[in-house]
């Protein structure tokens, strides 16, 4: 802790934010609801919002799925140019 006094001959910049970090305390530890409200409230979708969850679900799979594939064809393309480059 900077004594007043000594803060107000500081230039800005090296001045303590102290309202800054007191917000950002305040947004990690304030929660909006409690958590068993949270836990508990079922989310019932409207038939066309399921489709689009559905949807949405299969093109993430789909994407992680030629994430993965692709990284292990780099990893193999890797592999094979090592044993290329020690020989």
């Amino acid at each position: 802790m900077i004594p007043k006094k000594l803060q107000k001959n500081l230039p800005y910049k090296l001045k303590p934010k102290m309202a800054a970090d007191y917000v950002a305390f305040e947004k990690r530890t304030k929660r909006k609801e409690p958590e068993i409200v949270s836990r508990c409230t079922a989310v019932i979708l409207e038939p066309e919002e399921s489709r689009i969850h559905d949807m949405m679900q299969v093109l993430k799979t789909v994407k992680d799925d030629k994430r993965a594939k692709d990284e292990e064809l780099l990893r193999l393309k890797q592999e094979k140019r090592k044993k290329v480059s020690i020989h």
